[in-house]
Formats: structure tokens, C-alpha cells, sequence
């Protein structure tokens, strides 16, 4: 109960500083083909394409849904999207599908913040101690090489010690009085929420398990969505 009521309290501490929180993640489209002659070719359980969804962390409801037919895409596929997309003040919980720098740096030029996780093997560069104790360690730092791709870009870093692992995660929010250590670890722990959201989303749209082949047919869908969302 008292951790329910803390994770309410980290929610509600954020909505006072941004005024939403989203999350932004992908997941792959699974089909499974009837029987047509037309079809008679192509494999069972061929993927169908790629989604990429941004949840409203409050309600558990889809914001916006794109799609990509191929369905290896890369995460970053969706990152123009997301840029015509999200407004200022909004906070996003972003995979690590995301981990780009120039897409973060011209989310920050938007006045839209962001929280994600530390890549296994980052060169930091640290500028600033702010916390350094025995289970907290929060710092600012520089990552990127100056490159076209990996420009350099400052956030902090935020590492949390439980049980025997330290957990990092990065945000461009570098003032620890609006996005206290607490509240980053506790929101980001809320990504899961988006496999629900999926879950929903597929269900809502018949895309659990895709009975047809035509890449119209799944944009129908998506456009029927897009006006129960609406509506």
C-alpha cells in the first residue's frame, strides 16, 4: 500500500512540473495467414510490419500509432514522427530502441525532456556531482564524440544500487529539483504499462493475430483507431 501510494506521489510530482507523461516504445506486428490461394505462398506466422505507440502513462490509452511495413525497422524509424508529435512540457519514458543522440538533442530544443536508460559501455564524461552516496550516485555528464551522428549532449546520470546491481538511467532533465532521483527510477519502472497498451491496442483492432496478407488492410485498422481515439 505505502509503495502504491509512493509511485501515486511520484506521478503526481511530475504532472506538477510537465504537463504530460508519455511512453514511446515499438512492438512487432505477428500474422498468421488464412488458407487463400493468393496467399498460398507466403510462410505462416510472417510478420506483419512494426508499430510504434505513444501512451498517455496516466490513462493507459494510446496518444498516437504509426506503422512501418518492414518489421525489423529500427526504433529510430519513428523518431519524426515522434518530433511532429510530441509539444513542450511533455515528458517521454523512451526504450533504448531511442538511444540517439541528435534525436534527443532536438527533443530538448522542442522543450520536450526525456528518460531512458544508460547503454552497457558509454564513455561519460562527468561536469557535476550532485549526490554521491553508498546506494545513489547522481551526476551531469557529457556523452557523444562531436559527430554528425553522435553529437555531444549533456544529461544526467542516475544510478541506483539494489540488491548487488547499480541501475543507470539518463535524463535531459539536469535540475534534481524537478526530476528528484526517486521519480526518474519510479517513472521509468512504469514502462511496462506500454505492454498493456499494446495488448489493448492489438485486441481493439483485431491485431492479436492478423488474418490477411494486404498492408491496406492493417492501415484500415489503424485508421479505425485513430477515430475511436478521436471520437
Amino acid at each position: 500500500m505505502a509503495q502504491e501510494k509512493s509511485k501515486t506521489t511520484a506521478r503526481k510530482f511530475t504532472l506538477s512540473k510537465f504537463e504530460r507523461i508519455w511512453i514511446v516504445d515499438s512492438s512487432v506486428l505477428e500474422a498468421i495467414f488464412c488458407k487463400l490461394e493468393s496467399l498460398s505462398d507466403v510462410p505462416k506466422g510472417q510478420l506483419a510490419g512494426k508499430i510504434g505507440t505513444a501512451i498517455d502513462l496516466m490513462t493507459r490509452l494510446p496518444v498516437e500509432i504509426w506503422f512501418q511495413e518492414n518489421p525489423r525497422a529500427a526504433d529510430t524509424k519513428f523518431e519524426t514522427d515522434i518530433l511532429n508529435l510530441v509539444k513542450a512540457k511533455t515528458l517521454l519514458l523512451l526504450d533504448r530502441g531511442f538511444y540517439h543522440f541528435s534525436f534527443w538533442q532536438q527533443l530538448i530544443e522542442q522543450e520536450v525532456h526525456f528518460i531512458t536508460r544508460l547503454k552497457k559501455g558509454a564513455a561519460i564524461q562527468v561536469e557535476q556531482v550532485l549526490t554521491q552516496s553508498f546506494a545513489l550516485r547522481d551526476k551531469v555528464i557529457h556523452l557523444g564524440s562531436g559527430k554528425k551522428k553522435t553529437p555531444y549532449i549533456t544529461v544526467r546520470l542516475i544510478e541506483v544500487y539494489a540488491g548487488k546491481t547499480w541501475y543507470s538511467y539518463l535524463t535531459s532533465v539536469l535540475d534534481p529539483t524537478v526530476l528528484p532521483p526517486y521519480v526518474v527510477v519510479d517513472l521509468y519502472q512504469r514502462r511496462w504499462r506500454i505492454e498493456e497498451a499494446f495488448n489493448t491496442v492489438k485486441r481493439l483492432l483485431g491485431l492479436s493475430y492478423l488474418w490477411t496478407g494486404s498492408l491496406n488492410s492493417i492501415q484500415y485498422k489503424f485508421g479505425v483507431l485513430g477515430s475511436f481515439m478521436l471520437s
